[in-house]
């Protein structure tokens, strides 16, 4: 693999620091994926996209597989001191990587692909709360992820960092939640929102009642709102059902992620529970 030593503050190390801001990102086109597991993930699923390898010594030589990839892929790396990179990305655990933006899909190619399960960040403002929901979508097995205006940026190092790696796995992409709403009912999907002053409990919906097939076993599109304020009365009107998590302890409300997570996995179970029972709406199955 090409390789260089850095012996002080290289001009690519400066850029690859200033993509910390999002005029950067935009103008260069391009992403600072930080840590190991992200670095990791982004070099097995896209190293096509890696334009270029920054480590503290020592790093790759403790992560056998990371080093084994780079070689495969035949990225540059730029190696460093400890100080030196975390300088350029403090939080990095001495190994980021410039990547390539990926060619981002409409809101028309994800519903085209008659998708099971969708969540759109309507105004998800804080970054580890979106990677967080990226990372818990990934796991959950759903689709894409859209990330309405107001939200923190999903191309943030922030952001990637808090996914995990789950950024380079499925869609995320950033588009009005009024296109999505339209686009998902157009589909035939539920749009369901999660609301503390739901009309249905998310435990009922994943369940059924009675004979009732569960409502979470249709595809599903769900709107997840701003951790401080919540939804506007106009943005509740854009769900055909409003859920809400059942707390049984004195907690006020709960973290943004943690309630996606929930309802997410609602979702997922009751759709392969659909699917065992032979009454699955999925095209993949």
């Amino acid at each position: 693999m090409p390789h260089k030593v850095l012996n002080g503050w290289s001009a690519q190390l400066k850029k690859a620091a200033g993509l910390e801001k999002a005029a950067n990102r935009r103008r260069f086109e391009q992403l600072r994926v930080e840590g190991v597991q992200a670095v990791r993930e982004v070099l097995a699923c896209a190293p096509e996209r890696v334009r270029d390898l920054f480590v503290a010594s020592g790093v790759l030589a403790a992560h056998a597989d990371i080093a084994q990839l780079v070689e495969t892929a035949g990225v540059y790396v730029h190696e460093g001191t400890a100080e030196l990179i975390a300088r350029a990305a403090p939080s990095s655990q001495g190994i980021f990587a410039v990547v390539q933006m990926a060619a981002e899909l409409s809101v028309d190619a994800v519903f085209c692909s008659r998708p099971q399960l969708v969540v759109c960040c309507v105004q998800a403002s804080d970054p580890g709360n979106l990677g967080t929901i990226i990372r818990t979508a990934d796991a959950a097995g759903a689709e894409a992820v859209v990330v309405g205006p107001g939200s923190a940026d999903p191309h943030s190092p922030k952001v990637i960092r808090a996914a995990a790696g789950s950024t380079f796995h499925v869609p995320v992409l950033e588009a009005a939640p009024e296109a999505v709403v339209q686009r998902a009912k157009t589909a035939g999907m539920l749009v369901a929102l999660a609301d503390a002053r739901g009309s249905v409990d998310l435990l009922t919906a994943q369940h059924g009642h009675g004979e009732a097939a569960p409502l979470l076993s249709a595809p599903t599109v769900w709107l997840v709102g701003n951790e401080a304020r919540g939804f506007s009365p106009q943005q509740r009107e854009w769900a055909d059902v409003v859920i809400g998590i059942p707390m049984w302890g004195r907690a006020e409300s709960l973290n943004l992620s943690v309630a996606t997570a929930l309802c997410l996995y609602a979702s997922a179970s009751a759709q392969r529970g659909a699917c065992e029972r032979g009454a699955c709406e999925s095209a993949h199955c």
